[in-house]
């Protein structure tokens, strides 16, 4: 919802370059990470602005008991597809979502016309039955149900220009907890957990998870000066009866983690919590208060992207005393600074559950973040469509509520407060305080941490 004060206004005075950053090329990973939750994460106070680094396996500790965990269940299907028109030219498709009756929504390249015919393998045919902007609608020639079938024979998985193979094992790209929906693009930041991970969260905390079919409204990039002649592309989101039941449950005693920014945007969509299948185009950026979230598991995002712009107003007023002027000089802008000064490994993608992998691209095949080179005018390549959701770091940050309080142990760091006491239950332990909470690591023994009521 937007604050009921005059910052509506400022809304209206960003423009896409208020959402720039530069990322050295060097900084784009070539090698895997092993395992995946070894990836590097960002710890920012959104209240003190402080920052800390850790990594993803750190999650449990960081987190406080009180939290529940939200996360998108998305499928991604292997929506990428090629075949040839009956002129013998070449054409890729992407799927980008199904309408039932054996039709779906895609973009090509090239652009197709109305009516154009195009021959895919398995003696699949699919006809061009309506033309929007840069969407198509696409029948095909088979039933439904045997349709997915086919597609999934024939179909590969969208991955991100740099990554030159294409990839033929559906869970090179997948969330580990992925089960329902379908969706072209992977929400990133659970290509971050693995097995033991996500068992260890399950354990510890109350996790569920809703399902937001991820499409264009994710990954196509701004193309426009003036923020507000962008246009969303809706994606459609289901919250389950159990989901809604526990999240007004929790929703007065607890504080909620979303895991992505497509989670939030679920979310975010629906303020009331209503069960049910719905379809959101929602597009965030400061000043936005924010109502369902307390924290977010995110990835670095491009330029200009509107990601970068949802968490830009996740981490400024008024979710946040800093009001935000730009991109650089904002608090999430300088967190990407200290990113890139600490040589943390942006783009990547998960090649199995327990690692990332990363495959060398040279450089003229990735184009500069905040590129605005387009292709012709009724069509882009779908490199540059795909770059916003392809282009993510192993960079995660999770941005806490504000907090402020102070330690009581018996020696606690210079500059750390926290108003929640503690309880060593063993000696020989290692204090850690992130900026935000305090961690116990066990050091010769076993510890534990208590944050009474």
């Amino acid at each position: 919802m937007l604050p009921q004060d005059k910052s509506f206004i400022l809304r209206l005075m960003y423009t896409l370059a208020d959402f720039q950053y530069d990322l050295p090329q060097e900084l784009i990973a070539q090698e895997p990470i092993h395992p995946a939750d070894e990836a590097r994460l960002m710890l920012i106070n959104r209240q003190t602005q402080a920052i800390s680094h850790h990594h993803i396996f750190d999650l449990p500790h960081l987190l406080p008991r009180d939290y529940f965990i939200v996360a998108n269940n998305t499928k991604v299907f292997p929506a990428r597809l090629f075949g040839h028109k009956l002129t013998g030219g070449k054409v890729e498709i992407l799927l980008t979502s199904p309408l039932g009756h054996s039709t779906y929504r895609c973009i090509a390249r090239p652009g197709l016309e109305l009516g154009a015919t195009i021959l895919f393998a398995n003696k699949l045919v699919g006809t061009v039955t309506h033309v929007q902007d840069i969407e198509r609608t696409m029948r095909f020639n088979q039933e439904e149900s045997r349709l997915r079938t086919t597609l999934s024979e024939i179909g590969t998985i969208p991955t991100p220009p740099y990554i030159k193979k294409l990839l033929r094992n559906f869970n090179d790209y997948q969330t580990i907890y992925a089960k329902y929906g379908f969706s072209a693009a992977a929400p990133t930041a659970g290509l971050h957990f693995t097995p033991q991970l996500l068992t260890t969260l399950k354990n510890s905390y109350s996790w569920h998870e809703l399902t937001l079919n991820v499409g264009l409204g994710t990954f196509l990039p701004v193309k426009v000066q003036d923020l507000t002649q962008h246009h969303m592309h809706s994606e459609s989101y289901t919250l389950s009866p159990t989901l809604t039941t526990q999240l007004q449950k929790y929703k007065s005693s607890k504080k909620l983690l979303a895991i992505g920014t497509t989670t939030m945007r679920a979310l975010e969509s629906n303020p009331a919590l209503r069960p049910g299948t719905r379809s959101t185009s929602i597009f965030i950026y400061p000043p936005y208060q924010f109502s369902q979230c307390d924290s977010l598991l995110t990835n670095f995002h491009l330029p200009g992207s509107t990601l970068l712009m949802l968490v830009s107003a996740f981490c400024s007023a008024p979710n946040s005393p800093e009001k935000f002027h730009n991109f650089p000089d904002s608090l999430l802008g300088r967190a990407y600074t200290e990113a890139i000064r600490l040589n943390y490994r942006f783009f990547f993608r998960r090649r199995h559950a327990d690692y990332l992998d990363f495959q060398e691209t040279p450089a003229k095949e990735t184009p500069a973040p905040g590129s605005t080179k387009s292709g012709p005018k009724v069509f882009r390549p779908l490199d540059e469509w795909f770059a916003p959701v392809a282009r993510e770091s192993t960079l995660c940050s999770i941005l806490l509520p504000p907090l402020s309080s102070v330690a009581k142990t018996k020696n606690p760091p210079t500059g750390i407060s926290t108003n929640s006491s503690v309880t060593i239950s063993s000696p020989g332990t290692t204090l850690f305080l992130s900026p935000v909470y305090p961690v116990f690591k066990p050091a010769e023994q076993s510890t534990t941490l208590t944050f009474p009521a």
